[in-house]
């Protein structure tokens, strides 16, 4: 999903870097929610995220559910 979403790629998921993957395997809590909000997000300002900001909105998605929880 975050290879779809982030990189525009499905064909690119295996050549994430391990640090990103790690941090996205890492995210207990990561639903298809979460790429949807990251995706509307990236819509409202109408500019391209960088995968690493992809990403970085993906933690705080789940950051947000840990401090509601």
């Amino acid at each position: 999903m975050f290879a779809r979403e982030a990189l525009g790629d499905i064909g690119l998921a295996e050549g994430l870097p391990a640090p990103m993957l790690n941090r996205l395997t890492t995210q207990e809590q990561l639903t298809a929610g979460d790429f949807a909000n990251v995706c509307r997000q990236r819509e409202l300002l109408d500019e391209a995220l960088m995968p690493e900001e992809f990403l970085r909105l993906l933690v705080q998605e789940c950051r947000w559910k840990s401090v509601a929880a």
